[in-house]
């Protein structure tokens, strides 16, 4: 026998002992404890099987509140408690009121095993995710977003007339305008297609990571204690292991490339607004710590992923689809467009004010279709 098969052997006994020894565990404590009602688990795995995509989770949830009678739902995952809320009353309750306790993240060691440890919306609470927090709440403030309106108002301009130029499109356009406003913003990155390197890494990781994420989709992801075995290529199921080094080169891309763009930029005297650049130039002053680089790094990668997410850009394509089938309603918001900014020129944010029935679609575009209608799990503190 050789060695690695020996060795793979070894490390598959004790996956198998700790698995074993998390499922006792967790079958002593439920024994013991009074849990909320929820779907049967199965010994060894709890319900992991049972846990929904998040296509279908909301759907799901839902069932089974319905199915148990109760706004909390209990569920099991190889030895983790999964608490669902089905109730706004008792989520906002436990997740603002009681923030401070129940502000975490749960540990997903899939997380780390892809690469995207970088995305600090999966960071426990804790002084990293502080330092995080406090950059992403200095550039993103409401004083501090005014200052986006330019590069927001241009990129717009540029999606009418992509729609003027080739409207059948209009999914790509706008796929594109929500990747490419925070490219520029983070950056000073200017996307012009898809094609674009930092665009291409960053949605490969985004796409074929998610299967890594969800619970059940692949062997690792079922038993996430395989990520620490060294695993050969012949190994029965390595293909996870040589997809999950892909994605993590394409996570490390995704991240470092536009960063590497704007350091380039600024050390060849061509500065911007930026956030990355006003972080650089900070820095070269001494005014910034030496090691706030990983944090700037993950803060605009995040700020990213979440723009170019599939759900994201939904929010855009259901306002054409609503207005298509609405035609009485866009023609509405025309008429006011017209009588309040003229035909001489494009609506400003300096409008906003003064086109109330505009706004009124804007909130019920969001409000039939919410873009982010799930949120990262939170974990008690």
């Amino acid at each position: 026998m050789s060695p690695s098969l020996t060795l793979c052997i070894l490390a598959l006994i004790i996956v198998a002992i700790r698995l074993l020894k998390d499922a006792l565990s967790a079958y002593v404590k439920r024994k013991k404890l009074v849990y909320p009602p929820g779907p049967s688990p199965v010994f060894l795995i709890g319900n992991i099987l049972d846990l929904p995509t998040p296509d279908n989770a909301f759907s799901v949830y839902a069932e089974w509140s319905r199915k148990y009678q109760s706004g909390f739902v209990y569920a099991s995952a190889l030895g983790n408690d999964i608490l669902i809320i089905n109730s706004v009353e008792d989520a906002e309750e436990l997740l603002e009121r009681r923030a401070k306790i129940y502000s975490s993240r749960p540990v997903i060691p899939m997380i780390n095993f892809i690469g995207w440890d970088y995305n600090f919306a999966f960071l426990p609470y804790g002084r990293f995710w502080r330092r995080h927090r406090r950059i992403s709440q200095q550039h993103f403030r409401a004083e501090a977003i005014q200052a986006y309106s330019p590069v927001i108002l241009r990129k717009l301009r540029d999606l009418l007339r992509q729609l003027l130029l080739d409207p059948a499109n209009f999914e790509q356009h706008s796929k594109l305008l929500s990747i490419s406003i925070p490219m520029e913003l983070m950056y000073g990155y200017d996307v012009k297609s898809f094609e674009d390197p930092c665009v291409a890494a960053a949605d490969g990781s985004i796409k074929s990571g998610s299967a890594f994420v969800v619970a059940g989709t692949t062997w690792i992801s079922i038993l996430p204690s395989l990520t620490k075995l060294p695993m050969p290529s012949w190994f029965p199921g390595a293909t996870s292991w040589r997809m999950a080094d892909m994605i993590r080169k394409l996570s490390k891309d995704a991240k470092t490339l536009p960063f590497d763009f704007a350091k380039a930029n600024l050390y060849d005297g061509n500065p911007n607004t930026s956030l990355v650049s006003r972080f650089l130039v900070k820095k070269e002053e001494g005014t910034m710590p030496e090691d706030e680089d990983e944090v700037v790094q993950n803060v605009a990668a995040t700020v990213y992923a979440a723009a170019s997410d599939t759900k994201t850009i939904a929010a855009t394509a259901n306002f054409f689809y609503q207005m298509a089938v609405h035609k009485e309603m866009q023609e509405k918001a025309q008429e006011e467009i017209d009588r309040v900014v003229g035909l001489g020129r494009l609506p400003g944010f300096e409008d906003r004010p003064l086109l109330p029935y505009v706004e009124a679609i804007y909130r019920e575009v969001l409000r039939f279709a919410p873009p982010v209608p799930l949120g990262v799990a939170h974990a008690a503190m």
